[in-house]
């Protein structure tokens, strides 16, 4: 079994012209991560959420090793990592794609695959994807 499943579907309605909807289910917990609309990349938003939301702490030391800018409140790093330095707060932008969230996770520690599809991803489709975590390898506590 697939631990991360990508469901994609067409939004109907009067104004929903090129949407679709994106939803990202974990497997182990059924967490939801959703996005919707259109104009941006869904698929990278929802993988955001989700690294966002279950590795927060990877995320942090991540940021504060790539910061080298510490005069600005807000630093812009690598792969759509936002460090607030008033804060500390990360936070991911996932539109800026889902090859870029994919090399995020591999920087934390993360290898995402992409499971042989079952159906036709698009209208009504879905995408199963496998994640190997090699943190806790690398890092014994």
């Amino acid at each position: 079994m697939a631990d991360l499943t990508l469901m994609v579907g067409k939004i109907r309605g009067t104004f929903a012209y090129r949407c679709s909807l994106h939803v990202l289910i974990v497997a182990s917990t059924g967490k939801q991560y959703r996005a919707g609309g259109g104009g941006y990349d869904k698929r990278g938003r929802v993988f955001a959420d989700y690294l966002a939301v279950t590795y927060p702490s990877r995320l942090q030391a991540l940021a504060r090793k790539l910061s080298v800018d510490r005069t600005s409140r807000f630093e812009h790093l690598h792969s759509g990592i936002v460090l607030d330095h008033a804060t500390g707060a990360v936070t991911v932008q996932g539109p800026v794609g889902f090859s870029s969230m994919i090399g995020l996770a591999r920087l934390i520690g993360l290898t995402i695959t992409e499971c042989p599809p079952k159906r036709r991803p698009g209208n009504g489709g879905f995408v199963e994807f496998d994640v190997v975590d090699s943190w806790v390898a690398s890092h014994p506590p």
